[in-house]
């Protein structure tokens, strides 16, 4: 839900610097949105954080620059106002139905059963219906007028393997296929074609109502292009991953909004370095070059022995079957015969009386009768119950169930009582009708 945000009080620079630059403690929220979302493993985490990061500065800048917020709210009033007459008219309808004929069964929220087959029918029509207006009111030109128009907000994202066409700033962006990037392309929509997934539609398709077409509605908003994903299943994850990231930079947003409205203390860093293209690879390795050093280099840096070379000649002299020095090695000619090598007696040394003794020793270490005790069997840990899964899903993603800073949210009582090791079932529904009981008289 939009905040009520007085426009009067903010320029138009007040509002792109504060649309475009989050507070710090806005910045850690996000991030930590961020860092829950990557759960396929060849992700790597740190540099799509950070390159995601910069794609939604870059829709941040759009937003405030366009102004886009006057018209989303425009257009939601208008929703609601339509919303408000269609609600008029079913209920003419039904009280004109109930006075000619029986009242039909209703359900549990009050609607009758020609309300819920209009809606059936609605909801089986409502998706082509809509992304063929949509497709509609893309191609049409926007003319300016004195009034504002309602808009409406419409995020795609590029199918993988796909060129979107990128602005003069983002011209090296797809010199290096293999670099990691996300590209933000304003007033650019991907729509699908016929039999395609609907999921390059991030925000938009659901949300559009097809009762306020005809209200001048012009949509805002733009595409995301990912490169340098090497698989569908990745780029499907990095697509959930930034539908969500989406939502939560825009919330935060509109949070910090509305703090600044209630005069809170909020701390702004310095705006920091954007990643260039070409700068971030998905694996990247040290180069050869920079690790591995010249020959001169190796030389020059060559520890020096503090043992003199002297005596390492005078034990290669010394050492048996090796008389010949290398000089009179070069010049016989290298045969068998000429060589003399040690025989197996020389250098085989000569066996002592231990071994014979250690002999039997060595014997009882292969036999099939071990002398150790035998080890015990690991503990077994408390089996795992649907109630402990969902216990511990509940407390790993307590932290990241709010866009909000500092909010967390507890598991539901039910759920900490139902695995207590004093809990009984039984008890338990006994109690609820006691309990009951004891209300009822």
């Amino acid at each position: 839900m939009i905040p009520p945000v007085d426009e009067r009080t903010f320029s138009t620079q007040q509002w792109s610097t504060i649309n475009l630059f989050l507070s710090s403690q806005v910045q850690a929220r996000l991030r930590i949105s961020l860092d829950s979302q990557y759960k396929h493993r060849s992700i790597e985490k740190e540099e799509w954080t950070r390159v995601l990061e910069d794609a939604l500065d870059d829709l941040a800048s759009s937003m405030s620059q366009g102004r886009w917020l006057t018209g989303i709210k425009k257009y939601k009033a208008l929703k609601e106002k339509q919303s408000k007459k269609k609600r008029k008219l079913d209920k003419k309808v039904d009280l004109t139905a109930n006075s000619t004929g029986p009242r039909k069964s209703t359900g549990a929220d009050g609607i009758f059963d020609n309300g819920s087959k209009k809606s059936e029918i609605q909801i089986s029509s409502s998706n082509s219906e809509r992304l063929e207006r949509l497709r509609q009111i893309v191609a049409e030109p926007d003319v300016p007028s004195r009034t504002p128009k309602s808009r409406h907000l419409l995020l795609c994202l590029a199918p993988l393997g796909s060129r979107v066409a990128l602005p003069d700033e983002d011209s090296g962006f797809n010199l290096v296929p293999s670099t990691l990037g996300c590209s933000f392309r304003n007033s650019v929509f991907v729509l699908p074609e016929g039999g395609e997934e609907m999921d390059v539609i991030l925000y938009g398709l659901h949300e559009w109502n097809t009762s306020v077409e005809e209200m001048s509605t012009r949509p805002v908003g733009g595409t995301f292009t990912l490169k340098g994903v090497p698989s569908l299943q990745q780029h499907r994850a990095l697509s959930k991953a930034l539908k969500l990231t989406v939502y939560v930079h825009l919330s935060l947003l509109l949070e910090q909004q509305l703090l600044i409205d209630s005069h809170a203390h909020l701390t702004f860093a310095q705006p920091r370095v954007r990643v260039q293209a070409g700068t971030l690879q998905p694996s990247a390795l040290p180069s050869h070059n920079q690790n591995t050093p010249t020959n001169d280099a190796a030389s020059s840096h060559k520890p020096r022995s503090l043992i003199p070379s002297g005596i390492f000649s005078f034990f290669s002299k010394r050492s048996p079957g090796r008389t010949s020095s290398p000089r009179d090695a070069s010049s016989v000619r290298p045969s068998s015969d000429s060589v003399p090598f040690p025989s197996i007696e020389e250098v085989q040394p000569v066996r002592s009386s231990m071994d014979e003794m250690n002999s039997a020793a060595r014997l009882r270490m292969f036999s099939f009768l071990s002398s150790s005790a035998p080890e015990a069997e690991p503990q077994k840990g408390p089996t795992s119950t649907p109630f402990s899964d969902t216990l511990a899903r509940i407390e790993a993603q307590r932290n990241v169930l709010s866009s909000s800073t500092g909010v967390v949210f507890d598991p539901p009582m039910l759920l900490p009582t139902l695995m207590k090791p004093t809990f009984h079932v039984i008890d338990f529904v006994l109690r609820i009708f006691d309990d009951d009981d004891g209300e009822a008289v």
